[in-house]
């Protein structure tokens, strides 16, 4: 490894290794070593991605930010030899916390900078690429190539702007593949455009499309009850029944029948849990119903319980509170 290819070189590394030495085992640093050791070797065979992973690597043993500068690098160089827009995110990422945290020198923080700034001209271009690319598959209907491509414009030059158009191509994907996770995606992204935008959309636009995001959600349930009515169990036929005329308990019951019947398709499992939630609600069963809301949820996890009766939305929002930061499991939706 020489100073032109790494501009930390063997000094800054010996001050990463020196900012732990006094905590550090003897054979944490030897890792350490032997890491950077291994990292170097890549980066100078022109192994860009691998020699970043070995950094990453390093920095999980020293917690020294010195160490950023080399990831950095590593990204930065990927990007020229194999192009990927993440490695431009990355650089610019580590290039910042680099200045931002390492306290380096006058003369190590200028090359940053200047390397920064090469990274940011390189993002821009690159942003504006995946624009273009994102347009044509528009015009083309090829509309998860679009989700991509204003997705990577987002990341590299994150212009409010770009949200619209994203959540634009969420909405119109849906009604190819009607999966419910792309209209609560088009639903965030309306509403932190509506936050962090420039006017650049009426505001009374953007109330429009969110009217109609929660009518395709209402259209999507009515959908997936008439599946769901061509193959629940009888039972739930009865529930729905009895949860019309108001009784709550007997409903639940039913809906604890129809719960055991073997080979129960999904999409009628999802809506069980839905009526039943409501159900235990009507019959005053708070526990109940979360617990009920908490499985529909689990099945249909993008679901923002439009149709839910009023009384049953508390404990709707309860599970809902169960299920932040966790992830739920995956169905198939509507062909």
């Amino acid at each position: 490894m020489t100073k032109s290819r790494i501009l930390l070189g063997a000094a800054m590394v010996a001050l990463a290794l020196g900012a732990v030495a006094k905590t550090a085992t003897a054979n944490r640093l030897d890792d350490a070593r032997a890491v950077f050791h291994e990292a170097d070797e890549l980066y100078a065979g022109g192994h860009y991605g691998q020699a970043a992973q070995k950094y990453e690597a390093a920095y999980k043993i020293l917690r020294s930010p010195v160490v950023f500068f080399n990831i950095a690098q590593a990204r930065r160089l990927q990007f020229k030899a194999e192009g990927g827009y993440k490695n431009l995110v990355a650089a610019r990422r580590y290039y910042e916390r680099f200045i931002a945290e390492a306290n380096p020198d006058p003369a190590h923080r200028a090359r940053a900078q200047a390397n920064l700034e090469e990274v940011k001209e390189s993002a821009t271009k690159e942003a504006r690429r995946q624009f273009a690319a994102a347009e044509k598959a528009v015009r083309l209907s090829r509309f998860t190539a679009a989700i991509d491509g204003y997705a990577a414009a987002y990341e590299l030059w994150p212009q409010p702007a770009l949200l619209f158009n994203l959540a634009q191509a969420q909405r119109k994907q849906f009604t190819v593949d009607h999966h419910l996770d792309r209209l609560a995606k088009a639903e965030d992204l309306i509403l932190t455009y509506r936050r962090e935008g420039k006017g650049e959309v009426a505001a009374a636009t953007l109330d429009e499309i969110l009217t109609e995001i929660r009518g395709q959600r209402a259209e999507y349930q009515r959908r997936r009850e008439a599946e769901s009515r061509a193959s629940e169990p009888r039972a739930m036929a009865e529930a729905r029944r009895l949860y019309r005329l108001g009784d709550g308990k007997k409903a639940v019951a039913a809906l604890a029948r129809a719960e055991k019947v073997e080979g129960i398709k999904t999409v009628a499992l999802v809506q069980l849990y839905r009526l039943k939630g409501q159900a235990a609600a009507l019959a005053g069963d708070a526990t109940l119903a979360v617990a009920a809301f908490e499985r529909y949820l689990a099945l249909e996890p993008a679901a923002k319980g439009v149709g839910l009766s009023e009384a049953s939305l508390p404990y709707f929002e309860a599970a809902q509170t169960f299920w932040k930061g966790k992830t739920p499991l995956a169905i198939d939706h509507l062909p």
